[in-house]
């Protein structure tokens, strides 16, 4: 009877925990505490991408999102393809023109009578451990083929080189269950940097990490295979394509060496010998010498790894040959056009479509351009133009697509397929067609999930359409779902400013700046609500709150040479002289040329008896504006 009392206590005091957590994470659930870590959620009787899929491995305020789309359940006869891998595959800038749009276009030329699907299942800043996760709830869903084009983000990525790499991957694990949200840190601020969030962890190519990383990329490269492989679909594994001639490297040892003499090829394969773990040495040699050998062994010496390396791509080959009916497409061995450093232009994702499209069968079919338009490539280039205008990219890229003509009826003529629908979103927009946007935007909600980011872009639309109740509600809405969605907090600071609302406004602007630190947009905006409320109170004889209200407009804003202009005015009507005068001296340095701040601060000189120094500015403002009346007889006054 004792062994089963203590049998007995001994499974109570084991059993507890276990049967703690269970019905804690339970409760969580039924409260709607947290977010689902799957990356396809229910979405009204089908299933759509998780738009929170990316918070289990990066704070929410930076996470990616998958490319939106909606997965039906498959129907007989339905080829059905999933593309698997980053940015580069997911077809950065503009996904209704990247890889997985193409790849399709590509295989319905060769494959006329057979209904096929392509689904975008490749994703922005992940690597190939979150890429597994993906991977397996793509084989429970009827996949005839994976195409797998993965590897720039094995460094960077979640799972690379982090400094305590288990406690990461027990951290990830954790957040898979609703207590582990809850315990995690309830603020996480930050912005998204794109790669200067990577500036300061810089990777040389004898790193001792390194063997790790390539490590387990084998292995989840091998997982993700068999997992397709096991479902009964083929497997196709391509090597990775970057740009190797056009893009020099980032950051490299051995600081900056200066041409050699003459400049040419022998120079520099002298020059590359001596210096060889310079990366930059080595492009320029490669360059010179028109050399591959040279400019991939820049690329591999490139301390800031955000492109595929030959170590990744012959892993991919050496998993190719190991996991049984793989096929291996070597696009790393091909030619194509890039924007950048990985990220392919439109052509150069219908050429490596058509390559891989190949190697599932031969044919003569050629790929159409899948409704791209110029409209289309002007705002792709200016995308890209944005991007590597930031560090660590040496110049910006610019496009020629930049200066093409746009016909926006004509590219609206190419809104069919759901792939374009948000790209169509814009367009209406764009055009003023306020009500079919907001219609399109409402059909994307319904179909393809209750995305936060969705409900912010109706809100705004609904917003610039007048229609501010509805906007809010769609902003509510919006933050409900996620509290550190920036553009939701901008979009209804907008709304609240256009019914004047300016302290709610202000609240806003400040939360979405809050989440988002240098928000350009943000800050200009918050400083107009300044302005208003500043006006407002300078009508209501507040004056002391109107100049801080006016201050702040000129911290937030001060390149606006207005804000000081109006700061000083309100100073000078104050009293306050001296702080005017430097407010006036301020808004001049911003704009020389603004006529009535000379005038003003003029004014304020004289009435601190400076007459000599008023009189100069009279006459400044007189050479800018010779009609300007009040500037004359204000010098005339002064010279009296």
């Amino acid at each position: 009877m004792a062994a089963r009392e203590w049998l007995v206590r001994a499974l109570l005091i084991v059993g507890s925990p276990a049967l703690f957590l269970a019905i804690a994470e339970t409760a969580l659930r039924m409260a709607g505490h947290g977010y689902p870590v799957t990356f396809f959620v229910p979405v009204n009787g089908t299933e759509g991408t998780n738009e929170r899929f990316a918070w289990r491995f990066f704070p929410p305020a930076i996470a990616r999102t998958p490319f939106g789309a909606a997965l039906a359940p498959k129907q007989p006869g339905v080829y059905r393809v999933f593309v698997l891998g980053e940015s580069a595959a997911m077809g950065v800038p503009e996904p209704a023109f990247g890889l997985p749009r193409m790849l399709e276009a590509a295989l319905r030329a060769r494959y006329p009578d057979r209904p096929l699907e392509v689904v975008n299942a490749a994703m922005t800043a992940i690597d190939s451990g979150v890429i597994a996760g993906i991977a397996r709830e793509c084989a429970a869903r009827a996949p005839d083929l994976f195409v797998l084009y993965i590897g720039n983000n094995e460094v960077v990525g979640p799972h690379g080189l982090t400094e305590h790499p288990t406690l990461a991957r027990l951290a990830f694990a954790a957040k898979s269950f609703r207590l582990g949200q809850l315990l995690a840190p309830s603020r996480q601020p930050g912005e998204w940097r794109g790669m200067r969030m990577f500036l300061d962890r810089q990777v040389p190519f004898d790193d001792p990490r390194l063997p790790a990383v390539y490590r387990n990329f084998r292995e989840n490269l091998t997982r993700i295979c068999r997992l397709g492989r096991d479902a009964g679909a083929a497997v196709m594994l391509s090597t990775v394509a970057v740009n190797l001639r056009g893009q020099p490297p980032f950051a490299w040892d051995g600081g900056n060496v200066d041409a050699p003499p003459g400049g040419g090829c022998e120079a520099y394969r002298e020059l590359a010998a001596r210096h060889p773990r310079n990366a930059d040495v080595q492009y320029r040699a490669g360059v010179a010498c028109g050399d591959d050998a040279l400019l991939e062994r820049a690329r591999d010496l490139d301390t800031l790894r955000f492109r595929a390396d030959s170590r990744i791509n012959d892993t991919i080959r050496e998993v190719a040959r190991a996991v049984p009916g793989v096929v291996l497409a070597d696009a790393a061995r091909q030619t194509f056009d890039f924007y950048e450093h990985v990220h392919l232009t439109p052509g150069g994702n219908r050429r490596l479509a058509a390559f891989l499209a190949d190697h599932v069968r031969k044919g003569n079919g050629e790929a159409g351009d899948a409704g791209l338009t110029n409209w289309d490539r002007r705002r792709m280039a200016a995308d890209i133009r944005a991007m590597t205008s930031q560090p660590p990219f040496r110049s910006a890229v610019v496009s020629p697509d930049l200066d093409l003509p746009v016909d926006r009826a004509q590219a609206l003529e190419t809104c069919g397929p759901p792939a374009l629908r948000l790209r169509c979103i814009e367009l209406l927009r764009e055009s003023g067609r306020f009500d079919e946007a907001i219609a399109q935007y409402r059909m994307q909600l319904s179909q393809a999930g209750d995305w936060a980011s969705w409900r912010a872009g109706l809100g705004s639309i609904l917003t610039e359409a007048g229609r501010h109740e509805e906007a809010a509600k769609e902003f509510d809405a919006a933050l409900r779902a996620n509290q550190q969605l920036a553009a939701a907090h901008f979009g209804r600071g907008a709304s609240l400013a256009r019914r004047s609302l300016w302290s709610e406004s202000a609240a806003a602007y400040r939360t979405a700046l809050d989440i988002q630190p240098g928000w350009r947009e943000a800050q200009v905006n918050l400083a107009a609500a300044h302005d208003a409320m500043g006006r407002r109170a300078a009508a209501d004889g507040r004056v002391e709150e109107a100049i801080g209200h006016l201050r702040e407009t000129a911290r937030l804003h001060p390149e606006a040479a207005e804000a000081h202009y109006n700061l000083g005015a309100l100073l000078s009507r104050a009293g306050r002289l001296p702080e005017a005068i430097a407010a006036y001296r301020e808004a001049l340095r911003q704009n020389e040329a603004y006529a009535e701040a000379h005038n003003n601060l003029g004014t304020a000189l004289a009435r601190l008896g400076k007459r000599q120094e008023a009189a100069d500015q009279f006459r400044r403002a007189l050479e800018i504006r010779p009609d300007y009346s009040e500037a004359r007889r204000n010098l005339d006054l002064a010279l009296r």
